[in-house]
């Protein structure tokens, strides 16, 4: 997904539509993500991972081939929104969330490996999207990450399974009474935690900044003058910082405690904001896509492993999936403000300055929530 950023200048110049209108897809994406990632927690806690994420492969597969037919808005609102949506449910959260059933000690490096597949996805993805698309056309490229999710993800998927205490399908009675949506119905009890509520609202403002950034940072360096492979290469510069952030905090994690981890993520990304918004040189470009994929890529595996660590694994993909959820809401908000605000103004750099002061509170909020103690399990 954090390849569609190089698909958004094709697109528009081809069919004319505004970037609110195309960013608009991405955040249907993330709303539908918000929507479902509980439940499908849900489903990976009661009948194991295995069931969630094969057909979400399948359907990522399925929706980036579909999305090289796409000849009007709502389609593209169908297949990289609704269908993506879905798809990122189905799998993002489950992925993680099974490491962490499997690792109790040092759950924070676990978590960080799991998580650095995704980050080298961002180094692969985006330059081989622009190459196509400079080759051949945007519904080719498509077509090829299409084929590549489904000949990668369903192998994947087929190995995956929880740990033999926690056997697939061997749910104990409180999940075999429950409903699909009944996961959402924690979501009162566990907001009324402040430890619980520290993550949700700190994350939900970081992810409204990645997904804006991730979202718009290909158009925001090509507005700046710099060549569309170029600026595919800075987001393939970002993924390996992101990669090299989930190893390196969720170790740091392991070592130094998650709030230290959380606020270092904070810091960077709060720092490397500033810095690209400050100065849209091509150096200053470069070295702030790096520290943004260090802190977004180290920010990741820290979700789960505070959940992990203050109310235990048992129910940890449903857990990561309500947190996650309302993170998306969060991302849906961050890819629409980008492109609306460069609509409004022409230019990204309002929406970068407020990026950076949504992370800047999130910051704040690690200093002063995240030493709340005696609080993990309760709700």
């Amino acid at each position: 997904m954090q390849s569609f950023g190089v698909f958004f200048k094709p697109i528009a110049e081809q069919f004319g539509w505004s970037r609110a209108a195309i960013s608009g897809a991405i955040s249907v994406r993330n709303i539908v993500f918000a929507l479902l990632a509980a439940p499908a927690g849900f489903l990976a806690d009661r009948y194991g991972p295995r069931m969630v994420v094969l057909p979400s492969c399948l359907l990522y597969g399925v929706s980036f081939l579909l999305i090289a037919k796409v000849t009007a808005l709502w389609q593209l609102y169908l297949t990289q929104g609704i269908l993506m949506g879905i798809a990122a449910a189905g799998t993002w959260v489950i992925l993680v969330a099974t490491v962490g059933k499997w690792h109790n000690k040092r759950r924070g490096l676990a978590l960080g490996i799991a998580a650095a597949g995704s980050g080298l996805s961002a180094v692969v993805f985006p330059p081989l999207a622009a190459s196509l698309i400079q080759t051949v056309d945007w519904r080719f490229a498509t077509t090829v990450l299409g084929l590549t999710a489904l000949a990668v993800g369903i192998p994947v998927s087929l190995v995956m399974r929880d740990p033999p205490g926690l056997a697939d399908g061997q749910s104990d009675d409180r999940i075999e009474k429950k409903g699909l949506f009944d996961a959402w119905q924690a979501m009162p009890q566990l907001l009324k935690n402040r430890a619980f509520l520290a993550i949700v609202i700190m994350f939900f403002l970081f992810n409204i900044a990645n997904q804006l950034v991730l979202s718009h940072f290909v158009n925001y360096a090509t507005d700046m003058g710099v060549t569309a492979v170029i600026a595919a290469s800075m987001m393939s510069a970002l993924g390996i910082a992101s990669t090299a952030g989930r190893l390196v905090e969720g170790a740091f994690s392991d070592r130094r405690g998650t709030k230290a981890a959380v606020v270092a993520c904070f810091i960077l990304g709060v720092s490397s904001l500033i810095l690209m918004d400050w100065n849209a040189s091509s150096l200053m470009l470069w070295t702030s896509a790096v520290l943004f994929g260090f802190a977004f890529g180290g920010a990741i595996p820290l979700v789960p492993g505070l959940l992990g660590e203050r109310f235990g694994t048992e129910r940890l993909a449903t857990t990561t999936g309500i947190a996650m959820g309302i993170m998306g809401l969060g991302g849906a908000f961050g890819s629409y403000l980008g492109g609306f605000v460069f609509d409004l103004s022409g230019s990204y750099f309002g929406a970068l300055a407020l990026s950076a002061a949504l992370v800047g509170v999130s910051l704040v909020l690690a200093l002063l929530l995240l030493s709340v103690k005696g609080e993990a399990g309760k709700g």
